[in-house]
Formats: C-alpha cells, structure tokens, sequence
C-alpha cells in the first residue's frame, strides 16, 4: 500500500521500508518520525532554491518603470551637454568682464547639467578670490569713512574713487562730490590768504577785507558739514573783524620806524592768513631800525671815575637797540598821532624837512618813555646801553681806545652844535650803533645808584636816572662808553634825547 504525504507534494514509497500497508495499523511512533522527516526534506528543498537556482529578472525590481528607449537616453544626453556649454560660455564671459558675481552663477548652473573637476576647481578659487575683494572692498570704505572723520579729504576722496571704480553706487559717487567740494573750498581759501598777503604787503587792506567778504558769503554752507572748514570760516570772519578795526595801521606803523609795534600787532592778533611775507617785511624794517645785541658777559664800569667803580663783568640776554638815535620826524609822529606835547622850542608839530633827521632833544625821561611805549618798545638799561656802545673787550671809546674827532661830534670836532644822526659812520660801535659818542646825552631807563660793590655815586636822590654818550659840547674825557650822567629825570634839556631797546622776549611776545 502506498501513503501520499499530502504536506510534502510528494509520495513517499513506505512498502519498500518494510512497514505495513494502512494508516491504521501504522504505529504512532512511526507517524511521527515520518512527519519530521518530511518537514526537514521541505526545508532543505528551498534552501537550496534561494541560493543556487537564479531568480527570474522580474522578481528583482517588480515595481521599475519601463527601461527608455536608447534613441530618448541619446536626446537627453545631447540636451545637458548642449546646456553645459551655453553656461560654461556666459560664465567665461563674465569673468572675463570682470563680472565674478555673474561669473560664479553661470558656472554653477553649468556643473548641474555637467560634471567637471576642472570647472570645479576653478569655480573655487573665483568663489575665494571675490571674498577677498570683498573684503578688501570693506576694509577700503571703512578706511575711506575714517579719512572724512578724521577731515583729510585728498585721501577720502582716494579711497571712495577707487571704491567707486570697483563697485559704483550713488552712495559712494555722493562722497566723492563732497570731498571734492570741501578741497576746493581749500584751495580756494589758500588762494585768497595768498592774495590776501599780497594786498597786505602794500598796504592794500580794503582790498582784502572784500576778498574775505567774498570768501566768507561763498563757502559758508560748508560749515555745518566739516568741523575743520568751520574753524577755517570762524578764522577769517575773525581776522576779517580785525582788519576792519584798524590793520591798516600796521603800515603807517613801518613809516613811522615802529617796525616792532608792527611784528607784535601781527603776533598778537593771529590772523588767520600766512604771515610769512608780512613777519618777514616787518624783521627786514626792524632790522633796518635796530641792531641785534647777542647774549653774553661784557665788562661795564671802570676806574676813572667813582661811580663807574668797579670794572665788573656783567652777563645779559639777547635784545635789539635802536641803530640810531631817535629822530625829530619820528617824534613828529608820536606828537600827531598821540596829541602829546611837542618839545618846548618847536614852533609846530610838523617838522621842517631839512630837521627831520636830526636827533629830538629837549625831551625828558618820562617824554622817552612814553614815545618808546607808543613805538613798541622801550628805554635801554644802563648795561643794555654800554654793551651796545663798547662791546665786551673793555674798550674806552665805541671805535677803540684811542680818541679820534672826526669819529664823532664832540666839542674837540668844532661843529658847535648837534649833527643829523649817522653822520658818522667810522664811529660806530662794535655792534653797528651810532652816534654813541657825542651829539647829544642818552636817557637810559635805570636809576642814578652805585655798581654792587662800588663807591657812593655823586647824587643819591630820589628821581635821578643815567644819561650816556656825552654831546656835542663836552670833551672826549667825557664821551667814555663808562661815564655815567646823572639827571632829574623831569628835565627837558638841550642835547638830550634816546634810543629805545627791545628784548629778545619782548620781541617774540605773542
């Protein structure tokens, strides 16, 4: 008998095994061996199915669409291709223009229709190089901002133009027109100071208080945008007031020998103009009026008489003196222009042309001093004066030792009467002063008293100051550079008159 074992799908042969034909004379035992059995057959029959028998093409991707035609798949190739090099070209093109931005965008679109290692690389070190101009982009306006902050607008205006080359905006072309108004407006400015020198140098000056009217009116809108151009303006509308209140002075100051009053009104007041031209014209006048003393020791006194006692070395500063002494057409001008009482033999104020360069006398010491103060100066010391007449080698009279009258006008000369100043000229001192013997005596500012360490003066009196140089009408004993004249400084004397001084200090006073 044959049993089916319907689990299975197969038949199995059991006759041949020996066992009895029948399910139901089949021991229990028996049918359960045959039911293991039949199970491990199954499962090594599919085992070797999923490994060893190949599956159907069908079963490895069940769900893939339909495969494209190859005549489609050649179309679309030809199609990326085509679009890969369109913007492979733009791209080229714009970086050859210098477009990178655009440059970068083409290549980019390009790489997705293609790939390409080489178009990769190069769309790298584009991508790298236009970060550095950015930055270098940035660092320029930043550099740009601080120029116009900090008011230096040739280099504002640098910097924005090269900005403006790289990347033009209207923000950037709007400070470039800026600076360039304000450079202007300097230039314009400098121009004019120029000019307005120039006026000044001859005398001009209604001439450059139009100019800084004019100047002023044109550039005033500047003012609210730049803090140093508003300083500028505040400048010139101040030395505008200063020239409208009296500048013009300055010049009749130079006619009048007051070149010092001159350098410190210039000094003093400040003007915004360079004054290099004016300082330098006012020096050349002074120069021409005094003569510069150079600081250093000089031995002053001596032993002749007793209130020149003792011969002793004296250190002083640098200053100016008077090269001569101070004439009748210059005390004209201190008398005109001040009211002050004119000496007692002069008929008039104005002074005959042929007396003009004579030396004023008839003057006190408080006459001299005032006329010094009003010229910008003041008297000499009795050191500052001597120093100035007899250098420091000891010598006894401003030429030498040795007397000589036709070096000065003494009494010995026979002229009889006081000289135009500078008549002269073989009797000036070491340092170019004249006329420091003879002619007429010398107010000095110090009062009549003995040296330190010196004898008792002759007059010991409240009120008395040093007169020096002797006159026409005394004798060479008396013309020493160390002889000393003690006066009642109130007196008005013939043949007596001064020369001022002025300090190194004094000078440059600002």
């Amino acid at each position: 008998m044959t049993f089916s074992a319907q689990p299975c799908g197969y038949n199995l042969n059991l006759t041949a095994m020996g066992h009895c034909p029948g399910k139901k004379n089949m021991p229990k035992h028996v049918w359960i061996i045959s039911c293991l059995f039949c199970t491990l057959s199954l499962f090594y029959y599919f085992s070797l199915v999923s490994y060893d028998v190949p599956l159907p093409e069908e079963s490895i991707n069940p769900v893939e669409s339909e495969p494209t035609p190859p005549k489609e798949k050649l179309a679309e190739k030809e199609q990326a291709n085509s679009s890969y090099q369109k913007w492979l070209s733009l791209g080229e093109k714009a970086q050859s223009e210098g477009k990178w931005v655009t440059a970068i965008r083409c290549f980019h679109i390009a790489l997705i229709y293609q790939k390409n290692d080489e178009l990769q690389k190069r769309l790298e070190l584009l991508e790298k190089k236009i970060e550095q101009e950015n930055k270098k982009n940035l660092n320029s306006l930043e550099l740009a901002k601080f120029y116009e902050e900090t008011e230096k607008y040739e280099k504002a205006l640098a910097a924005y133009q090269s900005i403006y080359e790289q990347k033009p905006s209207e923000n950037i072309q709007t400070k470039i027109k800026f600076c360039r108004q304000i450079l202007l407006a300097e230039e314009k400015e400098n121009s004019l100071l120029q000019k307005v020198e120039e006026y000044l140098f001859i005398g001009e000056w209604s001439k450059a208080v139009a100019l800084y009217k004019d100047f002023l009116l044109q550039y005033a809108f500047l003012a609210a945008q730049s803090k140093s151009f508003r300083t500028k303006l505040e400048d010139a509308s101040a030395s505008l007031s200063l020239l409208e209140k009296g500048g013009s002075d300055v010049f009749s100051w130079l006619q009048e020998k007051r070149a010092a009053k001159s350098l410190l009104f210039l000094k003093k007041q400040k003007f915004c103009f360079v004054q290099d031209k004016l300082l330098k014209t006012f020096q050349t006048h002074l120069s021409q009026e005094m003569m510069k003393i150079p600081s250093g020791f000089f031995w002053m006194g001596g032993e002749t008489e007793e209130d020149e006692y003792p011969l002793h070395k004296v250190h002083l500063d640098t200053y100016y003196i008077d090269r001569f002494e101070v004439t009748n057409l210059l005390y004209s001008y201190f008398i005109n222009n001040t009211g002050y009482e004119k000496p007692e033999k002069w008929n008039s104020s104005i002074v005959p042309p042929e007396e003009e360069q004579f030396p004023v006398e008839g003057v006190s010491w408080e006459d001299a001093r005032n006329y010094a103060h009003w010229a910008g100066k003041r008297l000499p010391t009795e050191a500052e004066w001597e120093k100035a007449a007899r250098g420091n080698d000891k010598r006894i009279y401003p030429w030498g030792n040795d007397f000589r009258s036709s070096f000065c006008n003494s009494l010995e000369s026979g002229i009889r009467q006081k000289t135009a100043v500078g008549t002269f000229p073989k009797g000036i001192s070491p340092y170019g002063c004249a006329d420091m013997a003879g002619n007429i005596l010398e107010w000095t500012e110090d009062a009549y008293k003995r040296y330190p360490g010196g004898k008792a003066p002759l007059i010991e009196r409240e009120g008395y100051r040093v007169a020096r140089g002797g006159s026409w009408y005394y004798r060479s004993e008396a013309l020493r550079c160390s002889n000393r004249y003690p006066l009642l400084q109130s007196v008005r004397l013939e043949a007596v008159g001064f020369r001022c001084a002025l300090s190194e200090e004094e000078k440059n006073t600002d």
